[in-house]
């Protein structure tokens, strides 16, 4: 329709052919009216004037027919309204416009007004505001003289389309302000409305104003064109214009007339009768506001809207048609008219209302019902009861429901109230007026019984904010209102409810009903509670309340309903129960303790079996307070039911609810529900909290059931205990716990205990010595004590002593969380006194707990982690103490760790517990942030650092902390001070030991060191060991080594050799491999190299300095044990020390002889100490420190080989041993290879005298003689290399050191395994760490070196899986010896074989380190190293079956049949061969262990085997498809996998931290840390979900939809579609993307956006298709396959293909890759002409990858062997899947 509307508008040649010029004619009359007039203020339907703009811009108005063309055009005309700044132009301008304006005025009256677009007339109104303020005068004459009727126009276009034009109607609005003198009025009202009101219908104003003018009368076919093409919008403009002139008249009549005002208004009624209904419902409107102004109306409108309101059936036009009614009548009343007759309205309305007003909502007309009903009720009296009855008839038809007829119950009570309650002075004595009134009043009130009882039958809406339930309130509002009204009526003045309605019959019958709705009823009657005549409606109350409460007083089991509850409450506080119960005292008591009682222990008893809840437990006490108010004897009553209710074995949390709500509901009166049974009953509760130490944290999870057990008691206690002493819920604490309490107001609240019960919970809280967790009885003092410091004391109930408080404050002390430490600072800062007291107290208890931590000799446990954990509260406690304390503070501080008092050695401690003080120190140390607080934790104070007694307690508590040792051999445990050294680490940077300090301790202690050394007794040469090894710590931490053995010298570079080249000078960090081709010198630019770069597969040649090169990568560097000092030392400090180490240590004991005592390890380690930390000097020649020091070695290596020779074994260890330690071997100083650099040292000597020794006897027979040798071997072996390769590469002498080594290192081993030797194991271990990392770096010496090292990496292995168990740290440390040599041997691929065989042949035992929580991470490592290397057993096809699990087998084997059997036994035998036996016999054990009994390392070992075992299979699954299925069947059937990730689930921090946020959960191996001090479990955990998850979806899905806990499904739901899913995907992707070859020339790609798959293989000429998208939760949720895509393939086929793969991705737990080659395998195969199984509906078995080979010699249909065998079992006969027929086959293959 709209388009040939437009079309019809844009044909131009449409009627051209009756088109003619018929000049200007037709506008002789308006040119004849103008004549009169000056031509410059006519107007003129052309333009006249001669600005050419205007010339093209006026055609564009009236002839354009698109809205942005008229609207531009008329813009540009609003430009042209403006003024010009020279005066003359201004004037001719002002001419050019009045000319404008006068063609706009004939344009506006013509069409501009008329327009079909709000905008354009918009626009056109904003030119007639710019004219007039530019050209005044010619608009009013244009206005005033010759077309008034522009004004109406313009009025009415400004109150049209408001949104648009409100502006230009604020415009208009002045300008009626500023020309009142204009003929407004008979613009719009005589003229405008006048013509628009007289058309009548829209071919008339078609006609007239939009018809063509050229159009003759006896032309038909202008007239069937115009009423067939132009219908519709005649109608919509017809609407359109009549109903804007309709609104412009209310307006006018209700803004610009004034009352009473005679205005013709005949014609406007005229729409009235229109069969349009908006312009009914705008007549209606202007008929109400004529009313309102008092217009008169003519009475021929009676009749209209007679008319109207018995047609009217538009839902919105009958809402205004009854509400124009009401403004009629009222104006009738004000101004009757005898021709009006009032009573012809009564029917059409009564008609009306029946009918609900036809679908009206009540809102809109029920209102009106009070003033209808009141007015015509005026003229007859009856009229009121009818109008009611008929609205009130008409309640079923609403279509609002309820709500409507809660509206419509409002208004009806409403108009029968008023009317009842109107004031009749003369009422009493006229009879004929009582007469006349009797019957409408006893029908009205009956009318409003009907209401009142509508109104009590319907159930109340739940939710307070809905339209229903606030229209339902709304009615009882009204209706309780009325009650009020009805019963002061009573006494008041003469009414028609007075005189003519019986009173007490009202009261009684108008309140009885069958059916009452308790919750409405309950809801009103709590609207009468204060309404004092609610005594005349008791009787019907008590009635119902009995009726309600009988049925549960008769049943033993059942108690009242939530309605029967809110009702008896409501009734129970609108009358006193007494007056409920007749009166009767004795029966109320029957009813408490029979009832009320036994109702209360149903909702409160932890025995009883009813659902419980607050609201219930509530209403129970609100009833008993009501029912005992009154009574005599309640305390004592209550006092019983307390004791019953306890007896009952209450839960105290509904309990206290009960409570809570009696306190603070009933403020008033509260005296009587203290008792002495509930004070009892505190005090035993409060003991009772006090002896567990069972209550979990109330802020950790909830996820957990037991955890949010405890955490509910938890919460129940403290909310007693707070209820007990008068702390309301708004005072108590909440998340933020007592910190953000502090500033809260106190509300007070009764106490329900006594004085002497409180001392009681004080006495039971404080008395546990050791708390681990806080109790509720002990927060709910720290609550009191928080209020008692706030609050004055007269307004506590109870306030705290001094010692109470300190006690409290202690045992808070005690237990662990940040928000006690703030309570703490918080409370101690209010009270210096409490502060002292405090402070004093909790340093005597930290000394008795330090004392019971080293009677326990643990350094791990509760009591020493609760040790840490109050030192480091307390510590923070004394830095916040006020300066009155400020002296106490310190020397509590000080006295953490140094016991300063009566004992005259304050370090006895340390001295008799070196090891556990130390830890304990470390501990300590690592919780305190800053290096200042340490120093503080040592001295009192950081800054008295430079004091020479606080130097010597600094020093002292160091070489206190020091183990000394000399000569490691035998020795059953060896630490290299590995615990001073942290204790030393934790006290040097800023704020704490700085250099200064360090400096001056060196020079002391090498003094003190001199002064030692000159005694003979063994206890200073004791003392003398810790002496140094303290001082070794500080020369490494001042100076650290003066070599950067990274770097490299001329004499390092050998032809040949591998190196790290420095591709950009500016990133000296990034390196690429380089090797050396040849070495240049010239003798100005020294010496530079010609290099080859491998890089990204491409090889360059260049030449470079030596400045750009360093060392192999694979080179591995050892850190520093000590901090090294940012600040370089100065040369000056360097030539100091190294003078002081010379002339007090090395000149009085080594020279001219080397003194090789029990001195050994200081001595030598004193030469290490100079050469390579502090540095020997640039001097050189005789006397120089370079050339003492060299001939010390000198000197010691020819009179080691003399002692060779003789066979002095004795001697020749020592001079090992001192020439090893005194070339950096590293005993108390760090490893540090600096001889060869330095002093160019020959072993040559030495060398060939032991090598001549073992030749002649291996092993030498002197075990403490080969540790040495294997350790100076392995100490100088750097120097031996480097010597080797400076003389042009011979490898013999390196080749021969490597064998010594290997070979002794594998002896000494040997024998320290079995003697436990763990010294020794430390000595083997680091020589074939060295001799790994020489092999590594010189790949010619693994010819020689291999065979003899793999078997010394076999017995470094089999060291590490023994049970020796010692200080050396197999785990964690990064310096481990066994971890360096992984990753020296994953660098290089020659000694990768070599050790991964190693770790292969000690599988089974590196299974059972796991269990080890200090060897745990490198056992795992090494079998990972030993899966890569890792092959099927090479067993025999008559392998036996596995002992340990044949038991069990028949257990697996009940319901299967002997194939399926076989099956089995043939998957477990596959297993078998790739895990260990005595691993799957473990594995199945652990099905039937209980999570509960299992500790850390069991957890830990458990949960590092499982990924052991998902390793095996990946890597069995490599090898053979057979073997995952395999692996699948097994682990299904021994029931590990449910253990496994139910053991997993427990321990994982993401799934378990619900609310709380925690980190990003760790998901590869890799990426765990296993540093000290942190708990790798909850990570493992992580891992084993997600790679459990990744390698057996399908064991995984069933798991999640079987064994999971219900609580945890949804969580891990979560986990896998925010972390697992992604990371599967990830991965997933990442594996396709490198393994193109496995797909031939099927192409795969991938999106982890879309997460879509999508392969395309070419066969035949097809291009099949397949696509795989996964969702976020897969494998929980199913993965979609759609094969559709293909086209020319059968649906059947695709439909197949499509099952192939989600059988294989969500049942069969294949991988991606998995699917797709099984897909383009089945492909193959049916492209070959083989048919798929009827079964599987694949051809090739997903398990097997068989063909079908069972042929029906029926049906012909091929089946796969293991299918049809399912099938039969399952379906239990044996008949053909197909044909139905007893199976009769053939193997076909």
């Amino acid at each position: 329709m709209v388009k040939e509307k437009r079309k019809g508008r844009l044909d131009k040649s449409a009627g051209a052919a009756h088109a003619e010029f018929i000049g200007f004619s037709s506008f002789a009359n308006n040119a004849s009216a103008s004549e009169a007039l000056s031509p410059s203020s006519s107007w003129s339907p052309i333009y006249t004037g001669s600005d050419e703009t205007l010339q093209l811009l006026f055609p564009r108005i009236s002839q354009k027919r698109d809205a942005t063309t008229k609207i531009k055009a008329l813009q540009q005309l609003q430009s042209f309204l403006s003024s010009s700044s020279d005066a003359d132009a201004d004037r001719l301008l002002r001419r050019q416009q009045v000319e404008a304006i006068q063609h706009f005025a004939w344009l506006y009256y013509q069409k501009l007004h008329f327009d079909s677009s709000p905008v354009v007339r918009a626009a056109a109104l904003e030119v007639w505001v710019r004219a007039y303020n530019r050209v005044p005068k010619a608009v009013a004459q244009l206005v005033t003289s010759v077309q008034p009727e522009l004004l109406g126009m313009m009025y009415t276009a400004s109150h049209a389309d408001r949104g648009l034009q409100s502006q230009h109607a604020a415009s208009i609005q002045q300008l009626i302000e500023r020309q009142p003198d204009w003929p407004w009025e008979h613009g719009l009202v005589e003229l405008y409305a006048f013509r628009m009101l007289s058309f009548g219908r829209s071919s008339t104003m078609y006609e007239a104003l939009f018809a063509k003018k050229n159009t003759k009368v006896d032309d038909h076919s202008s007239m069937v064109e115009t009423s067939e093409s132009h219908k519709d919008a005649a109608e919509e403009q017809f609407e359109r214009i009549v109903g804007t002139c309709i609104d412009a008249l209310r307006v006018w009549v209700s803004t610009a007339v004034k009352q009473n005002a005679e205005l013709d208004t005949s014609i406007w009624w005229k729409t009235l009768a229109s069969g349009l209904p908006a312009l009914r419902l705008k007549t209606l409107h202007l008929l109400m506001a004529c009313c309102q102004n008092e217009i008169s109306i003519p009475s021929q409108v009676t009749s209209m809207l007679t008319q109207e309101l018995s047609s009217e059936r538009h839902v919105t036009n009958v809402s205004a048609a009854i509400n124009a009614l009401v403004a009629y009548l009222s104006l009738l009343r004000q101004s009757p008219d005898d021709n009006v007759d009032v009573s012809s309205f009564v029917k059409p309305v009564t008609k009306s209302l029946k009918k609900a007003c036809y679908g009206a909502p009540a809102i809109d007309w029920a209102p009106a019902l009070l003033p209808l009903s009141f007015l015509l009720g005026t003229v007859k009296p009856e009229y009121t009861t009818t109008i009611l009855t008929a609205a009130w008839d008409g309640r079923s038809l609403v279509l609002g429901g309820d709500r409507d007829r809660f509206t419509l119950g409002k208004a009806l009570a409403e108009s029968a109230s008023h009317w009842l309650l109107l004031p009749r002075p003369s009422l009493t004595d006229n009879l004929e007026e009582q007469s006349t009134l009797s019957k409408p009043a006893r029908g009205l009130v009956s009318l409003w019984a009907e209401a009142f009882h509508f109104s009590m039958s319907i159930r109340l809406d739940s939710s307070k904010a809905s339209p229903l339930a606030v229209a339902q309130s709304v009615l009882l509002d009204q209706l309780c209102s009325d009650l009020v009204r009805f019963y002061q009526a009573i006494d008041g003045n003469d009414s028609a409810f007075k005189c003519l309605i019986d009173q007490d019959m009202f009261w009684t019958e108008s309140f009885s009903m069958d059916e009452y709705n308790l919750e409405t009823m309950s809801v009103f009657l709590e609207r009468l509670t204060n309404f004092k005549g609610k005594v005349k409606m008791m009787s019907q109350v008590r009635k119902l309340f009995h009726d309600t409460l009988t049925p549960y007083q008769q049943s033993s089991g059942a108690s009242p309903s939530e309605k029967a509850y809110r009702f008896c409450c409501s009734a129970l506080r609108c009358y006193e129960a007494h007056c409920l119960f007749y009166e009767n005292d004795e029966k109320l008591k029957k009813f408490i303790m029979n009832d009320l009682l036994r109702w209360m222990i149903l909702h409160t008893s932890r025995i009883s079996e009813v659902v419980k809840s607050s609201w219930t437990v509530e209403r129970d006490f609100e009833f008993l307070y009501h029912t005992l108010r009154g009574l005599p004897g309640r305390q004592e009553l209550w006092n019983v039911i307390v004791h019953e209710l306890v007896s009952a074995e209450c839960d105290l949390k509904y309990f206290t609810i009960g409570l809570d709500f009696l306190l603070s509901t009933f403020k008033d009166d509260t005296s009587w529900i203290a008792c002495s049974f509930l004070s009892q009953f505190a005090v035993s509760q409060g003991k009772f909290v006090s002896q567990l130490d069972e209550f979990v944290d109330h802020e950790e999870s909830e996820n957990k059931d037991a955890g949010a057990l405890a955490h509910e008691e938890y919460s129940s206690y403290l909310h007693f205990f707070l209820t007990c002493v008068g702390i309301p819920a708004q005072n108590r604490i909440g998340e933020e716990r007592f910190f953000a309490y502090s500033d809260k107001a106190y509300v007070s609240q009764p106490a329900l205990i006594g004085r002497d019960d409180i001392k009681e919970w004080i006495d039971s809280a404080t008395s546990h010595s050791h708390p681990s967790k806080i109790s509720p009885l002990l927060e709910t003092l720290m609550h009191m004590v928080v209020i008692g410091n706030k609050t004055p004391r007269q307004a506590v109930p109870f306030p705290l002593s001094e010692d109470d408080q300190v006690g409290i404050l202690l045992q808070a002390w005690k237990i662990s969380g940040n928000d006690f430490g703030r309570f703490l600072e918080h409370q101690l800062s209010q009270d210096s006194s409490l502060q002292g007291r405090f402070l004093t107290s909790a340093s005597t208890h930290l000394s008795k707990e330090l004392s019971d931590v080293l009677k326990s000799n643990k350094k791990s446990g509760r009591s020493f982690s609760q040790w840490v954990l109050h030192a480091c509260r307390l510590f923070s406690l004394t830095e916040v103490a006020e300066q009155a304390n400020a002296n106490l503070a310190a020397q509590v501080r000080r006295n953490i760790l140094i016991q300063y008092g009566d004992n005259s050695d304050p370090f006895v401690l340390w001295k008799a517990k070196k090891s556990l003080m130390c830890s304990c120190a470390i501990a300590f140390f690592n919780e305190l942030p800053s290096f200042s607080q340490r120093i503080s934790a040592l001295l009192g104070d950081a800054h008295a650092l430079g004091g020479e007694a606080n130097m010597d307690t600094i020093l002292l508590l160091l070489i206190h902390a020091t183990e000394t040792f000399q000569l490691p051999s035998l020795c059953s445990s060896l630490n290299r001070n590995g615990m001073s050294k942290q204790l030393f680490s934790l006290l040097v940077g800023n704020g704490g030991l700085d250099r200064k300090f360090l400096r001056a301790a060196a020079d002391r202690l090498i003094l003190d060191l001199n002064k030692k050394l000159t005694g003979d007794s063994g206890e200073n040469i004791d003392e003398a060991l810790k002496m140094f090894s303290l001082l070794s710590m500080i020369i490494m931490c001042l100076f650290g080594s003066p070599y950067d053995f990274s770097q490299l010298s001329p004499e390092d570079i050998v032809e040949g050799e591998e190196v790290q080249y420095i591709m950009n000078p500016e990133q000296s960090n990034k390196t690429v491999p380089a090797k050396i081709n040849k070495v240049h010198f010239d003798s100005q630019a020294g010496y530079y190299y010609s290099i080859t770069i491998v890089d990204q597969s491409e090889t360059t040649e260049r030449q470079t300095v030596l400045e750009r090169l360093r060392k192999d990568k694979n080179f591995i560097g050892r850190r520093s044990s000590v901090p090294i000092l940012a600040e370089a030392g100065s040369q000056a400090e360097r030539v100091h020390i190294r003078n002081m180490i010379i002339s007090k240590l090395v000149k009085p004991f080594l020279i001219p002889s080397v003194n090789i005592t029990s001195l050994v390890p200081l001595l030598a380690e004193s030469l290490t100490l100079l050469g390579g930390y502090v540095g020997l000097g640039e001097e050189k020649g005789i006397g120089s420190p370079k050339y003492e020091v060299h001939q010390i070695f000198t000197l010691c290596h020819s009179n080691l080989q003399k002692s060779i020779d003789c066979d002095d074994y004795d001697s020749a260890t020592r001079l090992l041993w001192f020439s090893s330690l005194g070339l950096g071997y590293g005993l108390y100083c760090d490893t540090v290879r600096w001889s060869h650099q330095v002093l160019q040292l020959s072993f040559t000597h030495p060398l060939k005298a032991i090598d001549i020794k073992y030749n002649s006897k291996w092993p030498s027979g002197n075990f403490e003689f080969d540790c040495a040798v294997l350790s100076w071997l392995s100490g100088i072996l750097f120097h031996i290399n480097k010597e080797s390769v400076a003389r042009g590469g011979d490898p013999e002498v390196p080749m021969m050191v490597l064998n010594l080594i290997f070979k002794l290192a594998t002896n000494v081993l040997s024998v320290a395994i079995d003697a436990k030797y763990t010294n020794a194991v430390s000595i083997g271990s680091v020589a074939i760490e060295e001799s790994a990392n020489i092999i590594s770096r010189y790949p010619e010496a693994v010819i020689h070196a291999l065979p003899i090292a793999t078997d010394s990496f076999s017995m470094l292995i089999r060291c590490f899986c023994s049970e020796t168990k010692g200080t050396t740290n197999w785990n964690m440390s990064a310096s481990s010896s066994l971890e360096n040599v992984i990753n020296i041997c994953m660098n290089r691929d020659t000694l990768f074989s070599s050790f991964a065989a190693a770790c292969n042949a000690h599988f089974k035992e590196l299974l059972a380190v796991l269990f080890d929580r200090e060897k745990c991470y490198v056992a795992f490592r090494l079998l990972q190293i030993a899966l890569e290397m890792r092959a099927e057993s090479q067993m025999s096809e008559h392998a036996a079956f596995p002992k340990s699990v044949s038991s069990r087998l028949k257990m697996w084997s009940v319901g299967l049949s002997p194939d399926e059997i076989e099956e089995l036994e043939e998957d477990i035998l596959i297993v078998s061969e790739w895990i260990p036996e005595k691993m799957l016999t473990t594995m199945e054990h652990w099905a039937t262990e209980d999570l509960d009994g299992l500790s850390e390392e069991q957890t830990t070992g458990q949960l590092l085997s499982w990924l052991i075992c998902l390793r095996t299979l990946e890597k069995a699954a490599s090898k053979s498809f057979r073997n995952r299925p395999a692996f699948v069947s097994y682990l299904s059937k021994c029931g590990v996998f449910s253990h496994i990730l139910n053991l997993a689930l427990l321990n994982e921090e993401t799934i378990n931290s619900g609310k709380r946020i925690s980190p990003s959960p760790v998901l590869l191996f890799e990426d765990l840390r296993f540093n000290d001090g942190h708990n790798p479990l909850p990570g493992i955990a992580s891992v084993v979900l997600f790679r459990s998850i990744e390698i057996l979806p399908a064991l995984a899905k069933r798991w999640w939809e079987e064994d999971c806990p219900k609580v945890y499904i949804s969580p891990v739901q979560s986990f896998v579609e925010k972390y697992v899913g992604p990371k599967i995907l990830e991965r997933e992707l990442e594996r396709i993307r490198n393994a193109p070859g496995v797909f031939g020339n099927m192409n795969v790609t991938a999106s982890s956006v879309s997460r879509e798959i999508r392969a395309e293989y070419v066969q035949d000429d097809f291009t099949l298709k397949v696509s795989i998208n996964l969702p976020a939760a897969f494998p929980f949720r199913s993965a979609d396959v759609d094969c559709s895509k293909t086209l020319g393939v059968p649906q059947n086929r695709s439909k197949r293909w499509s099952l192939q793969i989600m059988m294989m991705l969500n049942s069969q737990g294949g991988t991606l890759i998995d699917a797709l080659i099984l897909w383009k395998d089945n492909v193959d195969k049916e492209f070959e002409g083989i048919e798929a199984c009827p079964v599987c509906y694949s051809v090739l078995h997903v398990k097997t990858h068989k063909l079908p080979g069972l042929q029906c010699k029926t049906c012909s249909n091929r089946f796969h062997t293991d299918c049809l065998m399912e099938w039969f079992r399952s379906s239990g006969k044996s008949q053909c899947v197909l044909c139905q027929q007893p199976w009769e086959g053939t193997r076909v293959l």
